[in-house]
Formats: C-alpha cells, sequence, structure tokens
C-alpha cells in the first residue's frame, strides 16, 4: 500500500495505512482516538514536569528527565494501543478457552492504562488545587515547626537537670562534658530542623489534597477516562466492516505467504539431502486449522490409501 501523508489516527494507530484506505466513518473514529492520543502526551508531559520539579527539586533539567521519561511511557502506551483491535484471523468456532484469553489480555491491558493515568494525574491534583494544597503545606510546617521546639525545650530541660545532678554529685569535671554532648546533639537536631524546613512536603500535599478535596477523585477518573478513550475508539473502529475486511484482507496474506515460504524452504533442505517429500495436511485451510478434513473410516484400507495418495 502507498504510504499516506501524515494524519491525526497516526498517533493512536499502528495500521494507519490500513485506515487511510477505510470510509468516512472509521476514519473520523481514528482521528478522535489520535485527538485523544495527543491530549494524553500533553498530559504526560505536564504531570510527569510537575512530578520531577516537586518531588525531586529539579529546575531546568526537569524537562530534560521529563521529555525522556515521556517518550517512554507514550510508546509503552502506543504498543499497548497497537495490540488492541478485532481478532480477524480465522479461528475454529469452538475455541471458548481462546476467547476467554483474548477478552482477559484486554481487560488487564485497559487496567494497566487506568492505572498509568491514575498514577500521572496525582501531580496534577497539585496544580489545580494549589491554594488547598499550599494551605495544607504551612499547617503541615507549622506543626514540624512547634515538635522541634518542644524538642528543644525537652533537651534544654534534661541539660539543666543533668547539670545539676552532676554538680549535687561532686562531679564538675562531667558538666563540660555533658555541655559538649548537648551541644553536638543540638546542631543535629538543627540540620534535621533545616531539612524540614526545605521540604516541600509533596506526598503530604497529595494525600492532604485528596482527603480534604474529594474533587480530585474525579480529576483522576476524567483523566483515566481519556486514557481509555483512545482504547475504546480504536476497539470501535477495528470492528467496523471496512475495517475488518482490509486487515484480514492483509494479515492473512502475510501469514499465507510466510507459511508457504517456511513449507518451501524446509523441502528445499530435505530435496538437498535426498528426501522426497510432498506436503499433506488435516486441515482444508493451513496455517488456521479451522476446517479438518473428512477421511474414510479407519477400519477401510483401500479406501484410506486411495484417499491418502490423491492428497
Amino acid at each position: 500500500m502507498k504510504r499516506d501523508r501524515f494524519r491525526l489516527w497516526h498517533l493512536a494507530t499502528g495500521d494507519e495505512q490500513v485506515v487511510g484506505y477505510c470510509g468516512g466513518h472509521t476514519r473520523r473514529l481514528f482521528t478522535w482516538a489520535g485527538v485523544a492520543m495527543g491530549g494524553v502526551a500533553v498530559l504526560t508531559v505536564l504531570s510527569l514536569n510537575q512530578l520531577f520539579q516537586e518531588a525531586f527539586r529539579m529546575d531546568w533539567m526537569s524537562w530534560v528527565v521529563t521529555v525522556i521519561f515521556s517518550l517512554v511511557l507514550l510508546n509503552i502506551f502506543r504498543l499497548t494501543l497497537a495490540t488492541i483491535g478485532a481478532d480477524v484471523l480465522p479461528r475454529p468456532a469452538d475455541e471458548t478457552a481462546s476467547l476467554f484469553g483474548r477478552g482477559l489480555s484486554f481487560v488487564l491491558r485497559a487496567g494497566f492504562m487506568m492505572a498509568l493515568a491514575w498514577f500521572l494525574s496525582v501531580p496534577l491534583t497539585t496544580v489545580v488545587f494549589k491554594a488547598d494544597g499550599e494551605r495544607i503545606v504551612s499547617e503541615q510546617r507549622a506543626e514540624v515547626q512547634e515538635l522541634f521546639a518542644r524538642i528543644r525545650e525537652q533537651r534544654a530541660a534534661l541539660l539543666a537537670q543533668r547539670v545539676a545532678d552532676l554538680s549535687a554529685a561532686g562531679r564538675e569535671d562531667l558538666v563540660q562534658a555533658a555541655h559538649e554532648r548537648f551541644a553536638r546533639d543540638a546542631e543535629a537536631l538543627r540540620i534535621r530542623e533545616q531539612r524540614a524546613a526545605d521540604a516541600r512536603f509533596f506526598v503530604h500535599r497529595i494525600v492532604g489534597t485528596y482527603r480534604v478535596r474529594p474533587e480530585a477523585y474525579l480529576l483522576s477518573l476524567g483523566m483515566s477516562a481519556l486514557f481509555l478513550l483512545p482504547v475504546i475508539l480504536k476497539r470501535i473502529g477495528t470492528r467496523r466492516n471496512d475495517h475488518v475486511e482490509l486487515t484480514r484482507e492483509l494479515q492473512v496474506g502475510l501469514v499465507l505467504d510466510e507459511y508457504d515460504d517456511m513449507l518451501a524452504d524446509r523441502l528445499a533442505v530435505l530435496h538437498e539431502q535426498g528426501l522426497w517429500m510432498a506436503r499433506f495436511s488435516r486441515y482444508e485451510d493451513p496455517p488456521f486449522n479451522t476446517q479438518e478434513k473428512e477421511g474414510p473410516a479407519a477400519d477401510d484400507h483401500e479406501a484410506f490409501t486411495t484417499w491418502f495418495k490423491q492428497r
């Protein structure tokens, strides 16, 4: 097939050449799937950039890392999306287990996409509900500062009690050592307090936002729906008659060509070894093997020999 110029449906399907030969309604379905895929890409970039900036304290480097991780996630997403479509190859009618397996496979892939969407929606809640997040962080900082203040008071009281006990026991030689030990502890406490003051409390902000703003769950559900939209549209589009017929013609032709080439190569190798063999199959449509040939009864030797020679 001649390669079509870029269209929006190229973003949501790996068989864009087939789509290009389909009818207008099918092309519109895949076009909207491509639009949804573009929205997925934009939200992925924004979410990852917010994550790397807030959680890992990156500045301009966050964009470099964001681009790399976005390409990885989007390629995984497109690869998963490319495997979703109608099963067009011939199969036996009684393949119940195979139907169950394909259904379970689709559910697992759709579930993976929803889990990925939920994960990417979490950093965006800190942007949409920024005011609530800042208030939650301010309250958390105040609690942390109050905690460190209580610890300093307790340590000061403990030092005073320790010095008084040493003085009462006549161990003035240990008073200086007690002061030095408590000074080291105070410096370690100061360093921890400074780290806490510099922390952005990203995880606490996310948890608090979901707790005080139930709308955050709606945001995550909406983003999950957006990630599923290309899946749904493609699944509908690949079940339209024009797409199914073109895809079946293409895939069946590829399978038959490869099957014939494989058998020809095997027979050629055997012929080179002086082994002359012919092709024989118990099915009318190898290699799909959906229609078994009808043969004579096994106890009718003459009929079976005649039937076999005809094959």
